[in-house]
């Protein structure tokens, strides 16, 4: 009879002891994160030119969050920050020269981001967690920086700054998914250390379609107007470090 009563005490105690440790994870974060990484324009292309090759550049950034822990499994996560993407496409030939044969183009974009992310986590201990991540980033223009490089044939090569902002996306949307490790640091802080993949839905260089102005343009020059289009692909690590409200 002991035994059994000793057997409901210890239950009774393991049941107490796990759902506070449950709740003292329930509640606010706020955190700090940076991330680095790389991006690729795909689907790249020139309206009746051809396929773009794209190279992979740089990309980093950084921001606030704030996330809520709902339960054991569950949290939601969102903030402000902000990226920068590097890029580079190129051209064999440009039609619009007769003599032009090598064409790219070059630069680096800013977008203020703000991400909304579902996370599900996979307690292991007391102080590591599993979790995956899945959500939504949208973004607003806030720099850029191109170049337009020309090598032309028995010329000197030539690179041309831009600075029409038109010609990139005012805004970007981007589904992601994630995956990482969750380290608790004592009573009140967090350390996030993850991965995370996001594909762009709309095309980076939105401002390059045709207008009315291009299509006027390129009947006096007998060529077809101009419509750039590419859709960017991001991986990055991100390090994040929460304090818990």
């Amino acid at each position: 009879m002991n035994k059994i009563v000793n057997s409901l005490l210890l239950c009774l105690l393991f049941t107490t002891t796990q759902a506070q440790q449950d709740k003292s994870e329930l509640g606010f974060r706020l955190g700090l994160q940076v991330n680095a990484g790389v991006n690729r324009l795909m689907r790249t292309d020139m309206w009746m030119v051809g396929e773009l090759v794209s190279s992979t550049k740089p990309l980093f950034g950084g921001g606030l969050e704030i996330g809520y822990r709902f339960n054991r499994y569950f949290s939601v996560y969102t903030g402000m920050g902000i990226s920068r993407y590097g890029f580079r496409v190129k051209l064999k030939k440009e039609p619009h020269f007769g003599n032009l044969e090598w064409f790219q183009v070059f630069g680096h974009t800013s977008y203020w981001e703000m991400p909304i992310r579902l996370r599900y986590h996979q307690v292991l201990s007391d102080v590591v967690a599993l979790y995956i991540d899945a959500g939504v980033k949208g973004g607003l223009l806030q720099s850029f920086r191109s170049n337009y490089y020309v090598n032309v044939p028995s010329l000197v090569e030539l690179t041309v700054p831009q600075d029409d902002r038109s010609d990139f996306a005012k805004w970007l949307l981007n589904p992601l998914l994630g995956i990482g490790t969750q380290l608790s640091l004592g009573t009140h802080f967090e350390l996030h250390i993850g991965a995370e993949c996001a594909y762009g839905l709309n095309d980076y260089f939105a401002g390059l379609q045709t207008t009315p102005e291009a299509i006027e343009n390129a009947a006096v020059m007998n060529v077809k107007p101009e419509v750039w289009k590419g859709y960017s692909l991001s991986g990055m690590l991100k390090l994040g470090f929460y304090f818990k409200l």
